[in-house]
């Protein structure tokens, strides 16, 4: 069984570094390493390259990417480099998580029993950071669940959704469904692929603790899960690829009155975020309550402009 974790980064080259060493401690030694660089402008091409250097044993497949585009596109191209160069699991992540020691292993321990694999993960501070959820395709959105659903003595809970944060998955999953879905750029790309990967494969979350978040938040808790601090650019990818995400729904709803139904339950709940974000950024007190980067992403998404963000 030969395993490859596929990292996508962009200008956190300290992050990256003390990601990579981790996966590099790996007590289950990783087979290969695929990092792919989005055309980071800070000196991480110099430190990946010398990293490797510094590992000569280990399998790398580094990439400089003359062009940002943005994780989906990243972990698409990371995707299929290791599925064509022939791994059994490929282990995808952003660059702001620590693996633990055994995480590799302890993922492993699961592979008889789902396709796409997730661990558990954690705050910087050591706190459960609250994540497993399943989509609800008939609003677009996914539903959390807190930590409870390990609770009853089940060490795996199933799922619809996917999350590249840390996701375990077999290459027949891309040699049914492909990869991510570049024209995400950011946001909605994992959740899109885990329900796809959802109609033929399970998909599932694992009670062990895999990931470390080195990136901290500012959060408030509102009981099932924590709501943190938002970017302008995270709240145009988020409602702007709501209008991509739907059209991967349509296509798998044959009845003509179903489609109708979920264009207007859907297009409902779109409004329903948006008001969600402008409370998020009332919340922690930002200007203009986020509503130039909402109302922005609601033009380009019914404009069906898709990829980086338009100018």
């Amino acid at each position: 069984m030969k395993v490859c974790a596929v990292v996508v980064t962009y200008n956190r080259r300290a992050w990256l570094i003390e990601c990579l060493q981790t996966l590099l401690a790996q007590s289950r030694a990783l087979d290969g390493i695929v990092v792919v660089n989005n055309a980071s402008t800070d000196d991480t091409q110099t430190a990946v390259d010398a990293l490797a250097a510094q590992h000569p044993t280990m399998r790398w497949h580094i990439v400089h990417s003359p062009n940002n585009t943005g994780g989906a596109g990243g972990f698409a191209h990371g995707m299929q480099l290791a599925h064509e160069a022939g791994y059994d699991w490929i282990w995808v992540m952003d660059d702001d998580v620590l693996a633990r020691e055994n995480a590799l292993a302890d993922l492993l321990q699961f592979t008889d029993r789902a396709d796409v694999l997730h661990g558990r993960r954690s705050n910087p501070n050591g706190s459960p950071f609250y994540w497993q959820s399943t989509f609800i395709p008939w609003i677009g959105f996914s539903r959390p669940y807190p930590d409870s659903v390990f609770q009853n003595g089940g060490d795996i809970w199933y799922t619809n959704v996917a999350c590249f944060e840390g996701a375990l998955i077999h290459r027949r999953v891309f040699d049914r469904i492909a990869y991510a879905d570049t024209r995400y750029f950011l946001a909605w790309d994992d959740t899109e692929f885990g329900y796809r990967a959802s109609e033929f494969f399970k998909v599932a979350y694992c009670d062990a603790y895999t990931l470390i978040r080195q990136r901290g938040h500012d959060n408030i808790d509102v009981g099932v899960r924590s709501l943190y601090r938002a970017s302008d650019m995270y709240r145009y990818f988020h409602i702007r690829n709501r209008f991509l995400l739907i059209q991967t729904l349509l296509k798998r709803e044959p009845r003509a009155w179903a489609r109708a139904l979920l264009r207007v339950s859907y297009h409902a709940f779109t409004g329903v975020l948006v008001v969600k974000e402008m409370v998020r950024a009332a919340m922690f007190k930002e200007k203009n309550l986020g509503v130039p980067a909402l109302w922005r992403g609601l033009k380009d998404g019914l404009r069906g402009r898709f990829g980086a963000m338009s100018n």
